[in-house]
Protein backbone atom coordinates (compact mmCIF):
# COMPACT_ATOMS: atom_id res chain seq x y z
CA UNK A 1 0.00 0.00 0.00
CA UNK A 2 1.75 3.61 -1.16
CA UNK A 3 1.53 6.20 1.49
CA UNK A 4 -0.46 8.20 -0.64
CA UNK A 5 -3.65 6.09 0.08
CA UNK A 6 -2.67 6.10 3.59
CA UNK A 7 -2.97 10.19 3.54
CA UNK A 8 -6.15 10.17 0.94
CA UNK A 9 -7.59 8.17 3.60
CA UNK A 10 -6.69 10.15 6.65
CA UNK A 11 -8.40 13.32 4.98
CA UNK A 12 -11.55 11.36 4.00
CA UNK A 13 -11.74 10.16 7.35
CA UNK A 14 -11.16 13.30 9.19
CA UNK A 15 -13.41 15.05 6.85
CA UNK A 16 -16.42 12.43 7.53
CA UNK A 17 -15.17 13.19 11.34
CA UNK A 18 -15.46 16.74 11.53
CA UNK A 19 -18.89 16.32 9.26
CA UNK A 20 -20.35 14.76 11.98
CA UNK A 21 -19.12 16.48 15.01
CA UNK A 22 -20.76 19.79 13.69
CA UNK A 23 -23.82 18.14 12.76
CA UNK A 24 -24.21 16.00 15.76
CA UNK A 25 -25.00 17.98 19.22
CA UNK A 26 -23.86 16.38 22.24
CA UNK A 27 -23.59 16.91 25.90
CA UNK A 28 -20.42 16.89 28.89
CA UNK A 29 -21.51 16.44 32.69
CA UNK A 30 -19.25 17.61 35.27
CA UNK A 31 -19.29 16.88 38.73
CA UNK A 32 -17.61 19.57 41.11
CA UNK A 33 -16.79 19.29 44.70
CA UNK A 34 -15.40 22.57 46.03
CA UNK A 35 -15.28 23.53 43.01
CA UNK A 36 -12.52 21.32 41.33
CA UNK A 37 -13.65 19.00 38.61
CA UNK A 38 -13.74 15.51 40.17
CA UNK A 39 -15.62 13.26 37.56
CA UNK A 40 -16.73 13.77 34.13
CA UNK A 41 -18.74 11.99 31.78
CA UNK A 42 -19.69 13.18 27.84
CA UNK A 43 -22.38 11.03 26.95
CA UNK A 44 -24.05 10.24 29.79
CA UNK A 45 -24.63 11.67 34.21
CA UNK A 46 -21.41 12.35 35.55
CA UNK A 47 -20.60 10.26 38.95
CA UNK A 48 -20.73 12.14 42.00
CA UNK A 49 -18.43 11.77 44.96
CA UNK A 50 -20.76 9.90 46.51
CA UNK A 51 -21.17 7.29 44.28
CA UNK A 52 -17.15 6.70 43.32
CA UNK A 53 -16.51 6.74 47.52
CA UNK A 54 -18.29 3.55 47.98
CA UNK A 55 -18.38 2.70 51.66
CA UNK A 56 -16.18 6.04 52.81
CA UNK A 57 -17.10 9.53 52.68
CA UNK A 58 -15.60 12.18 51.04
CA UNK A 59 -12.06 13.18 51.67
CA UNK A 60 -13.33 16.84 51.26
CA UNK A 61 -16.56 16.24 53.24
CA UNK A 62 -14.55 14.94 55.93
CA UNK A 63 -12.46 17.79 56.02
CA UNK A 64 -15.60 19.81 55.99
CA UNK A 65 -17.44 18.16 58.40
CA UNK A 66 -14.29 18.70 61.08
CA UNK A 67 -14.31 22.31 60.16
CA UNK A 68 -17.83 22.76 60.89
CA UNK A 69 -18.90 20.32 63.81
CA UNK A 70 -22.29 21.38 64.47
CA UNK A 71 -23.68 21.61 60.29
CA UNK A 72 -25.67 18.79 58.95
CA UNK A 73 -25.93 16.86 55.62
CA UNK A 74 -27.14 19.44 54.12
CA UNK A 75 -24.11 21.70 54.28
CA UNK A 76 -22.11 18.66 52.80
CA UNK A 77 -24.07 18.33 50.08
CA UNK A 78 -24.12 21.92 49.12
CA UNK A 79 -20.02 21.82 48.28
CA UNK A 80 -20.91 19.78 45.40
CA UNK A 81 -23.05 20.37 41.95
CA UNK A 82 -23.21 19.28 38.77
CA UNK A 83 -22.48 21.39 35.33
CA UNK A 84 -23.67 20.15 32.54
CA UNK A 85 -22.41 21.64 28.78
CA UNK A 86 -24.84 21.07 25.78
CA UNK A 87 -23.43 21.28 22.17
CA UNK A 88 -25.99 21.98 19.69
CA UNK A 89 -25.76 22.83 15.98
CA UNK A 90 -27.32 25.62 14.38
CA UNK A 91 -30.03 23.74 12.68
CA UNK A 92 -31.87 26.92 11.78
CA UNK A 93 -28.93 28.43 9.44
CA UNK A 94 -29.95 29.46 6.42
CA UNK A 95 -28.68 28.16 3.25
CA UNK A 96 -27.62 29.68 0.58
CA UNK A 97 -28.35 28.31 -2.94
CA UNK A 98 -26.45 28.55 -5.70
CA UNK A 99 -27.43 28.42 -8.85
CA UNK A 100 -25.15 26.60 -11.50
CA UNK A 101 -25.85 24.22 -14.19
CA UNK A 102 -23.93 21.36 -14.53
CA UNK A 103 -22.87 20.69 -18.32
CA UNK A 104 -21.43 17.71 -19.68
CA UNK A 105 -18.02 17.66 -19.77
CA UNK A 106 -17.89 18.93 -15.84
CA UNK A 107 -20.43 15.51 -15.14
CA UNK A 108 -18.15 13.43 -17.16
CA UNK A 109 -14.56 15.13 -15.33
CA UNK A 110 -16.47 14.53 -11.37
CA UNK A 111 -17.11 10.77 -12.18
CA UNK A 112 -13.49 10.20 -13.72
CA UNK A 113 -12.19 12.16 -10.44
CA UNK A 114 -14.16 10.02 -8.47
CA UNK A 115 -13.27 6.80 -9.97
CA UNK A 116 -9.91 7.22 -10.30
CA UNK A 117 -9.96 8.77 -6.34
CA UNK A 118 -11.66 5.67 -5.05
CA UNK A 119 -10.33 2.90 -7.45
CA UNK A 120 -6.61 2.00 -5.59
CA UNK A 121 -8.03 3.13 -2.54
CA UNK A 122 -10.37 0.10 -1.72
CA UNK A 123 -8.83 -2.38 -3.94
CA UNK A 124 -8.73 -5.88 -2.46
CA UNK A 125 -5.76 -6.94 -4.84
CA UNK A 126 -2.44 -8.33 -3.75
CA UNK A 127 0.84 -6.92 -3.76
CA UNK A 128 1.63 -9.12 -6.30
CA UNK A 129 4.58 -8.33 -8.89
CA UNK A 130 3.45 -7.63 -12.57
CA UNK A 131 5.86 -10.87 -13.54
CA UNK A 132 4.44 -13.49 -11.64
CA UNK A 133 1.31 -14.23 -14.49
CA UNK A 134 4.06 -13.43 -17.00
CA UNK A 135 3.79 -15.91 -19.79
CA UNK A 136 6.90 -16.29 -22.03
CA UNK A 137 6.53 -16.23 -25.71
CA UNK A 138 6.18 -19.50 -27.90
CA UNK A 139 9.95 -20.40 -29.32
CA UNK A 140 9.57 -20.91 -33.18
CA UNK A 141 12.65 -23.02 -33.27
CA UNK A 142 14.89 -25.43 -30.83
CA UNK A 143 17.65 -23.38 -30.80
CA UNK A 144 19.59 -26.03 -28.85
CA UNK A 145 18.93 -28.59 -30.86
CA UNK A 146 19.80 -26.36 -34.25
CA UNK A 147 23.07 -25.28 -33.28
CA UNK A 148 23.75 -28.92 -32.06
CA UNK A 149 24.62 -27.93 -28.15
CA UNK A 150 24.28 -30.39 -25.69
CA UNK A 151 25.69 -30.40 -22.33
CA UNK A 152 27.50 -33.52 -21.28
Amino acid sequence: MNPTSRTYRFIAFSLAFLMFSTSASFAVDMHFCQGKVKSFSIFGKAKNCYDMAVNKDCPNHQKMAQQNEGCSSMAQKQCCHNSTLQVQPDQNQQVQSLDFSLNKPLQHFVAAYVFIFFKNTFSVENDAPSFANYIPPIISRDIPVLFETFLI
